[in-house]
């Protein structure tokens, strides 16, 4: 009877193990040191650092918030931004009524007549009632319409995301904090709960609010608004929610006229943490995806919500910080941080010939896991046929 472990086995054996941690471990440096499918032609100004990004047109605008108010920037190239004059902040009525007001929040996006729209939160320093107020006005290139109150809520808020509808209503996407109040005698106590998200469509004549979902626990929920994503025949709003201690879920919630909504449904994204949600060119849902400190900036893709591809939009020498993407008329853009905040803040752009460069590479890893897998295939084939004789 033969041995059953031979020297002509162990060396067969050897030579796969060592084929598949080659294949595998060379298919993995090279999908990790890739550029990526974006480009970045050049760093931008730390005082451009932006808070929302917006493409009008062929025109680009950001907004920076810093010294309690909000600051706009316009380019034409997206390496050379000039701040817009914003004169109605110096007319505040609410500086004429409390010692302090900030300005926060504010939400970019495009306005009929190609036009830039953008709401903002204005929070007072005192207790009166409201304290959240959120206006928005209308920019077409030299003048700003007068700011319009929309909304005005007992307490502060952070808005998340604008809309404006066919029909020139406004779609709204905030958090605030619940606030319980309990009476005692002739003294009222507060304290806040957990944040939820609110959504309001506003037109001329009708004003429709409501919660985005119900939270299970009012004390100890968490929640935060993402964005709406208009597909076509369905309006989607997008918001996470857990409870505190739990790992938070992301649901979508639909609707054909921005004032009735379907329930909230789950739904699952692999192995990301998304960071926003909006409408690629080619029709698709995209979700920006990276990991703080890491070098790798991707976006994920379906046309489903269930199967999803992942593509690299960039990869960076530091740790990304922060990263905004939007679409533009036909391509995408945005920025990526990599130190500090504005430190190292470069402009990125989609880029037909690096997407074809990146193609290629990613067909080699493909081949390199393939190889792989049959590598594993051929081993266990191979233990398996082993017969002791």
């Amino acid at each position: 009877m033969k041995t059953f472990l031979t020297k002509k086995r162990i060396g067969a054996v050897a030579v796969m193990l060592a084929a598949i941690m080659i294949f595998f471990l060379t298919g993995m440096v090279l999908e990790n040191t890739i550029q990526g499918a974006w480009v970045s032609p050049c760093k931008v100004e730390s005082t451009s650092y932006p808070f929302e990004i917006v493409q009008v047109g062929d025109t680009f605008y950001l907004s920076n918030e810093r010294e309690f108010t909000i600051h706009v920037y316009t380019s034409s190239d997206g390496c050379n931004w000039s701040e817009v004059d914003t004169p109605f902040f110096e007319q505040d009525e609410f500086l004429k009524e409390s010692k302090f007001v900030w300005r926060h929040d504010a939400s970019l996006f495009n306005a009929p007549g190609d036009k830039l729209g953008m709401a903002w939160v204005v929070t007072r320093s005192d207790n009166k009632k409201p304290r959240g107020n959120m206006f928005w006005s209308s920019f077409d290139g030299s003048t700003w319409s007068e700011p319009e109150l929309l909304l005005q809520r007992d307490e502060s808020c952070s808005l998340d995301d604008v809309m404006v509808l066919e029909d020139g209503a406004l779609l709204l996407l905030w958090d605030e904090f619940l606030v319980h109040r309990v009476k005692n005698g002739d003294r009222t106590f507060e304290s806040s709960g957990c944040d939820v998200v609110y959504r309001a469509y506003i037109s001329n004549d009708e004003l429709f609010i409501d919660r985005t979902i119900e939270p299970e626990d009012p004390w100890f929920c968490r929640a935060n608004g993402y964005s709406f994503v208009d597909a076509g025949h369905i309006i989607w709003c997008v918001f996470e929610y857990g409870l505190y201690g739990e790992t938070s879920t992301i649901y979508r919630s639909g609707s054909e006229d921005g004032r009735i909504w379907s329930p909230p449904e789950p739904f699952d994204l692999p192995d990301s943490v998304c960071r926003d949600v909006l409408l690629t060119p080619m029709g698709e849902i995209g979700v920006l995806d990276f990991e703080v400190d890491e070098r790798n900036l991707y976006l994920l893709k379906s046309s489903d919500w269930k199967k999803w591809s992942r593509e690299k939009l960039f990869r960076t020498e530091g740790g990304i910080k922060g990263a905004w993407i939007t679409e533009g008329a036909n391509s995408m853009w945005g920025f990526v941080d990599t130190e500090g905040v504005g430190e190292d803040l470069f402009f990125i752009h989609s880029s037909q010939e690096s997407a074809e460069e990146y193609g290629k590479k990613m067909s080699m890893v493909k081949v390199l896991e393939t190889l792989s897998l049959l590598c594993i295939f051929l081993l266990v084939a191979f233990i398996v046929s082993w017969r002791p004789r």
